[in-house]
């Protein structure tokens, strides 16, 4: 959606090669940031590589994480 309207994207990922070739197909451009954001230092230098490439960054979305399926109080 973003890139639809126009924005320019950075993805960090720990396997960016294919995250970005993800992309490629679907035909949204983006910087690819290989970093573990678990991380902290790896985190930070991924923010950092990407705003070096955009020339700043507007909008941050975390979706950083695991997704477990099950109750939430198991």
């Amino acid at each position: 959606a973003f890139a639809r309207e126009g924005a320019e994207l950075a993805l960090v990922s720990r396997r960016a090669d294919l995250a970005a070739e993800t992309l490629a197909e679907r035909g949204v451009s983006a910087v690819a940031v290989c970093a573990d954001l678990a991380d902290r230092d790896a985190a930070e230098r991924a923010v950092r590589e990407a705003a070096e490439a955009l020339g700043g960054l507007d909008i941050v979305v975390s979706n950083a994480g695991a997704a477990w399926q099950g109750r939430i109080g198991e």
